[in-house]
């Protein structure tokens, strides 16, 4: 301001902070002007203590409830300025990264607390707004800095976003997020991940890291392969999105145990790219950074769709060897059964031929043919059901079906074994007899026709010795 009263022969009044001998930092106004008689272009000045003022203005300031609201809540720093980048408040926090007050700041360019290298881009930025009226909001994505009180510099996230002031004017509202954890955690994720890199390049398996804020970090190849992302592009994705909101909520246990340093073991479901539901389990890590503190969790998950499918084929070898060993030994009874058959089939005719003689003309109604007719009907249809429990028996032992337990009744379990190799009993000379407990039997829980299997086995090797 002087050096332009100098140059252009013009007054100035400009406000502006001064240290005092004893180190009070005090608000001093200047209004001068060049003296015009003098040849050695002097510049004649006015300073007023104005420290009073700024401390009520302060005061007032402090009073407007929605400005406080807005700015004192914000977990983040956050300073109000006027059009031009004049601070007009802020809040604790940004107070407590700045190490200034908001009564040393007030009043002065917010672009004096960014360190010389950087100040130039302030101006730039508050010109957005005035290029695109519609703009409310930016954020510089650059790296950023503020110059603390003590002439240190903190590492901050930029962003601006228009909000209205006092008589229709704007004002701009500059928040700044604290980086200095943030890149801490960067470089001892750096460390971690190339240890987990040399992990992940040797597993058959997806590695991740994940932070505390359940932000993918480190993620191997398999990973990517896996969700159908790039591996850069999950890198500070949250797991929520990444995973889904359902599969999020079946791990959320397991998550929060591993932030509490708890190693926890998985065993999910996942879909894969193609849909499929493809069954997965592995471990979750904890992580600790160099105080001990939980930094995040190392998530290593391994495909077990290979083991789940030799599993299911195993499972069906066995079946198909329980199922020949069925036919098998249908097969060594197969005269037997073809015998057993015989019997009421042979039966049923002979009934039938006496049914049709006792009906002759010499039968009398009412008289004792009928009543014999009616016994030889009954033969026959006792037989032909005995005949159809064989057949039925044989179907079942021949079906090829999964294994279904059910309650089985143990008296015709039993029974369906002894009639099935009662032929082969009698043409070896062996005697059979089965009997049941006067009380009724309970049911069992069991598959019938593997029951049934066993009996008839049980039987053969009885009758063998």
């Amino acid at each position: 301001a002087r050096g332009r009263a100098r140059s252009e022969g013009d007054s100035y009044d400009v406000e502006y902070r001064m240290e005092r001998a004893d180190g009070r930092i005090i608000w001093t106004r200047e209004t001068g002007s060049l003296a015009r008689h003098s040849e050695s272009r002097l510049i004649h000045a006015f300073l007023m203590d104005v420290t009073e003022r700024k401390r009520q203005e302060v005061t007032l300031w402090k009073q407007e409830e929605r400005l406080r609201g807005m700015i004192r809540r914000a977990p983040d720093a956050m300073i109000l300025t006027s059009s031009d980048g004049t601070v007009l408040n802020m809040n604790d926090q940004a107070e407590a990264l700045l190490g200034y007050t908001l009564t040393e700041v007030v009043g002065s360019l917010i672009d004096y607390l960014v360190p010389d290298r950087l100040r130039a881009r302030l101006p730039e930025l508050r010109a957005a707004f005035e290029r695109d009226p519609d703009r409310r909001s930016l954020v510089d994505g650059r790296g950023f800095a503020m110059q603390r009180a003590d002439g240190t510099e903190v590492p901050v996230e930029w962003g601006m976003s228009l909000v209205p002031g006092p008589d229709d004017t704007r004002q701009i509202l500059c928040s700044l997020r604290d980086l200095t954890v943030r890149r801490r955690v960067q470089a001892q994720l750096l460390s971690t991940e190339r240890r987990v890199q040399e992990m992940s390049n040797v597993l058959p398996a997806m590695v991740a890291f994940v932070d505390t804020d359940n932000r993918y970090r480190f993620v191997s190849d398999e990973v990517g392969r896996w969700f159908g992302w790039e591996r850069r592009q999950l890198e500070g994705r949250s797991v929520r999105e990444v995973m889904g909101e359902k599969l999020f909520s079946e791990v959320g246990d397991s998550i929060e145990a591993a932030l509490a340093g708890e190693a926890t073991q998985f065993r999910w479901e996942m879909n894969g790219v193609d849909g499929a539901t493809i069954p997965v389990e592995g471990s979750l890590v904890p992580q600790h950074d160099e105080d001990g503190a939980v930094s995040g969790y190392l998530m290593v998950t391994f495909d077990m769709s290979a083991d789940v499918a030799a599993s299911a084929a195993k499972r069906r070898h066995r079946e198909e060897l329980e199922h020949v060993a069925r036919v098998t030994t249908l097969g060594e009874l197969a005269a037997s059964i073809a015998h057993e058959l015989n019997q009421p089939l042979s039966a049923i005719v002979a009934n039938a031929k006496a049914a049709v003689h006792i009906l002759g003309p010499a039968a009398v109604e009412g008289g004792d043919g009928y009543q014999e007719v009616r016994h030889a009907l009954g033969d026959i249809a006792s037989d032909a059901y005995r005949a159809g429990e064989v057949i039925a028996s044989m179907r079942q032992l021949l079906e090829r079906s999964e294994h279904r337990p059910s309650p089985v009744e143990v008296r015709s379990l039993v029974g369906d074994a002894v009639d099935l190799v009662r032929s082969e009993a009698i043409s070896r000379g062996v005697a059979m007899h089965a009997r049941a407990p006067r009380a009724g039997l309970p049911a069992i829980l069991g598959d019938e026709i593997q029951l049934k299997q066993v009996l008839l086995n049980l039987l053969l090797n009885a009758i063998d010795a």
